[in-house]
């Protein structure tokens, strides 16, 4: 079965199966979509940013919509205002290769080191170091070649990889818990493209629901 009529047939099964929108994030986009992107409109949008979409996502907002049900609060619109509590994206870092191959973090000694110096009971000094932390830990650079897809609340958020190594696969960025950022993988330690990531989440919440209801 071709992908996009998996993903079609098994969110029906879900949408009827979760009427009461008890899957996590479900009451946020109630299975609903914005329109689907037509291909003129992504072909400009690659051509504007000189990238080339991951082939999975572009035929998802050809053919389902342009953002809308999805993992935890939905998949966000390939758009740069992504909502109150999330980033710009930044479309022009598009074109720049993803940093990392493998999960990246600080050390848990310097991770540790700013705890302690964001903790001063000084309030001017605690201010100071904290600002210091965010502007290196948080810079965009790290997410260069990524877009924000996913909220999964607390500025958790899944990244999709549109250049490096890493191209097609999905990250999470957990730097709101000083968890870095890093692959998603299966069971066996596989990288998840967002067609294995998407449908994941779909089997994981049809049987979440029929559990709940045996």
């Amino acid at each position: 079965m071709d992908k996009i009529d998996e993903i079609k047939e098994k969110l029906k099964e879900l949408k009827t199966l979760d009427s009461k929108y008890e899957i996590f994030g479900a009451s946020h986009h109630k299975y609903a979509f914005n329109e689907p992107m037509t291909l003129d409109q992504l072909d400009e949008f690659e051509t504007k940013y000189q990238v080339k979409l991951p082939t999975d996502y572009k035929r998802f907002l050809n053919k389902i919509g342009n953002g809308g049900a999805g993992p935890y609060y939905g998949i966000h619109p390939l758009s740069r205002n992504l909502g109150k509590f999330n980033p710009e994206n930044k479309f022009e870092n598009l074109k720049l290769a993803f940093p990392h191959y493998r999960k990246w973090n600080w050390s848990k000694k310097i991770l540790d080191r700013f705890e302690k110096l964001k903790g001063d009971e000084d309030e001017e000094i605690a201010e100071f170091f904290d600002t210091i932390f965010w502007q290196q830990y948080g810079k965009e650079e790290l997410t260069s070649g990524s877009l924000y897809i996913s909220e999964y609340g607390c500025a958790l958020r899944y990244l999709l990889i549109v250049t490096g190594d890493d191209i097609g696969k999905i990250w999470f960025d957990q730097r709101a818990d000083h968890d870095g950022i890093n692959p998603v993988v299966d069971n066996n330690g596989k990288k998840l493209d967002f067609y294995s990531w998407y449908l994941e989440w779909l089997d994981k919440s049809i049987n979440e629901i029929k559990k709940q209801g045996s």
